[in-house]
């Protein structure tokens, strides 16, 4: 997706989207569990691309450099998608554990225990307010940091490409 906004704002490409299907397996696992880490990454990784394609849009001529004004209309996006994520996020927790007082509450042969204990693991007050104090917002350093390297990393990728597909292919 990043690939496409520096192909499309820097170097002026005609980018389309097409829609494909695709199948997805999943693992199964023993030990399951979830990856707060990871979570949080793509929390906030969603959120910053949220504010820069909704920055892009609003400039759609911008070639990625990024004046002081753009980064702060960028942090401010990007707070903004935040705060639509957390509030979304806390209202699902809140059926989750909704959904787990109820699970407890069955009257039947066979409760699902082991769902039940993951849940409450997974959804325990704790963890959440760790997760929503460390996910609240990016500071200003971090926004301009991305902002400012994007298309350096662009660049330093398509040498990297260069070089290797440079080398002789031996027939």
């Amino acid at each position: 997706m990043i690939w496409a906004i520096i192909n499309k704002h820097y170097r002026g490409f005609n980018i389309k989207s097409i829609g494909f299907p695709i199948v997805h397996e999943a693992r199964k696992q023993e030990n399951q569990r979830l990856d707060f880490e990871k979570v949080q990454s793509e929390f906030i990784g969603s959120a910053m691309y949220a504010a820069l394609t909704t920055f892009l849009e609003m400039h759609p001529h911008h070639q990625l450099k990024f004046s002081p004004r753009d980064i702060e209309e960028v942090e401010c996006l990007c707070n903004q998608h935040l705060k639509a994520r957390t509030v979304a996020l806390q209202s699902s927790i809140y059926r989750i554990r909704g959904l787990i007082g109820s699970l407890n509450k069955l009257q039947v042969s066979i409760r699902p225990s082991k769902l039940i204990h993951v849940l409450q693991e997974w959804f325990d007050d704790p963890r959440w307010n760790k997760f929503h104090k460390e996910t609240k917002s990016l500071t200003h350093s971090e926004i301009y940091n991305f902002l400012n390297t994007i298309v350096e990393v662009a660049e330093d990728f398509d040498c990297q490409m260069m070089v290797k597909d440079s080398k002789p292919v031996d027939f």
